[in-house]
């Protein structure tokens, strides 16, 4: 049986728009697939992401609270949270935030944000960073003026709010073992990892180019630390370059 020709070109018109339409979709999926990244993607593999100070913090399953389970020995991890010093318009304020970051990732302290935690800060009288802050956190003096409080008076703060204590003079194996339990340990260490600038002082030598950090993490099969930096971030670094810098003074304070 042979179709009207007005039938055979509505067949026609009608197939082709079918072809049309699964054409258009087909290219649209290849388009999407193509040409879409998930923001999973854009995560630089082995760095963590910043927890700020107002970040909720999720403790893994361990007996620690704090401590997230990897393999015994190997490898700790612990969610400290970035805590931003610029941000409290303290550019020499490194020590109170590297506590204070230790002291929230053990869930102390909780309620004091930096700016807060800094009027708590005890402030030496006569300026001697062995009796407490020397100077202003607030802004930078210049050469003449040694801004900073050492391991000994910062612990001592430390222990209002918490258990804390100044393990300075801790090999690396003794800081890691303090991980492994859950335990961050503020470091003084020097900015950048630069190497130590020494000057005798009036009060003694100190070092010049210090800077304060919370070290909450390592990973032995790629012979890395990972520390929160409240000046840059958080960054994992090679053992080595932080041992450098760290026994200068193995100035450290651990928060239990």
């Amino acid at each position: 049986m042979t179709l009207p020709q007005s039938i055979n070109r509505a067949l026609v018109v009608a197939l082709a728009v079918l072809l049309a339409v699964l054409l258009a979709g087909a290219i649209a999926t290849l388009v999407y697939c193509s040409g879409h990244q998930g923001v999973g993607s854009l995560k630089t593999p082995g760095i963590a992401e910043p927890l700020r100070e107002d970040a909720t913090q999720t403790p893994g399953n361990s007996a620690d609270p704090g401590a997230i389970a990897l393999p015994a020995g190997d490898s700790a991890l612990l969610p400290t949270p970035f805590i931003d010093q610029l941000a409290a318009d303290a550019p020499m304020g490194c020590e109170a935030a590297a506590l204070l970051q230790a002291l929230h990732t053990k869930g102390y302290a909780t309620q004091y944000n930096l700016a807060l935690f800094l009027l708590q800060m005890p402030l030496a009288e006569d300026d001697n960073p062995h009796h407490g802050f020397s100077f202003t956190p607030y802004e930078e003096l210049g050469e003449d003026c040694y801004q900073g409080i050492f391991a000994a008076p910062l612990a001592a703060w430390g222990t209002q709010y918490g258990d804390v204590a100044d393990i300075s003079g801790a090999s690396l194996d003794e800081l890691k073992q303090e991980l492994l339990s859950g335990n961050p340990v503020v470091v003084f260490v020097t900015q950048d990892f630069a190497t130590p600038e020494w000057q005798d002082w009036w009060f003694g030598p100190a070092v010049n180019n210090a800077h304060v950090m919370t070290l909450a993490g390592f990973e032995n099969s790629t012979g890395q630390v990972y520390l929160v930096d409240p000046h840059r971030g958080p960054r994992w670094v090679d053992q080595n370059v932080f041992l450098a810098s760290y026994l200068a003074t193995a100035g450290a304070v651990v928060v239990r």
